[in-house]
């Protein structure tokens, strides 16, 4: 997550860590306010620039990437999952009809 000062990366990391709590806990409030706050912070650094704007929502979805990694990570150690039994958890996952809400 290159190009953003130490003290930025680890405020996304921790957004992004507070909106998959929520959305893990099933707490819509806790999920709208949490998405509300990432765009706040990111309208407010972006000093009224679209383009940095852009680049910082890019980072912050990178930041949920990283985030997501992680806990995948930790989990399949937890779990004593292979890698190709952590890919395979995630192809499905990610092709589940869950996955895609209305």
């Amino acid at each position: 997550m290159g190009d953003l000062s130490a003290h930025d990366r680890n405020e996304m990391l921790r957004a992004f860590a507070g909106l998959l709590t929520a959305k893990v806990a099933d707490d819509p409030s806790a999920t709208n306010a949490q998405l509300k706050f990432i765009v706040q912070e990111q309208v407010a650094a972006s000093n009224g620039d679209a383009a940095i704007l852009v680049a910082r929502m890019a980072k912050q979805v990178e930041a949920g990437a990283v985030v997501a990694h992680t806990v995948l990570r930790m989990l399949s150690s937890r779990f004593g999952l292979t890698e190709a039994e952590l890919q395979q958890a995630l192809a499905e996952a990610i092709s589940s009809e869950d996955l895609v809400q209305d």
